[in-house]
């Protein structure tokens, strides 16, 4: 039923990036089964996750604290959960 473009597994949930279904060529972030927001590339979105930026204080405060949600997209999982 996802359509994730792509994933990252942490201990406190999983972390999504998908089309957005609106707005062609833009993405939504999302942490669980909640939409964080939209953003113009997947880029983009990752490196809010990286940093820190999310909007998620679960997921911002795991990001910040174990460094181990990678910046780069493409060592996130792609496509949706197996």
């Amino acid at each position: 039923m996802n359509k994730w473009l792509f994933h990252f597994r942490t201990p406190v949930g999983v972390v999504w990036i998908a089309p957005h279904p609106q707005q062609p060529g833009r993405v939504l972030l999302g942490f669980r089964n909640q939409v964080l927001g939209p953003y113009p590339s997947p880029k983009s979105a990752a490196g809010d996750v990286h940093l820190g930026h999310s909007g998620s204080t679960e997921l911002d405060d795991y990001a910040t604290t174990n460094y181990a949600i990678p910046e780069d997209v493409s060592e996130w999982e792609q496509g949706d959960l197996e």
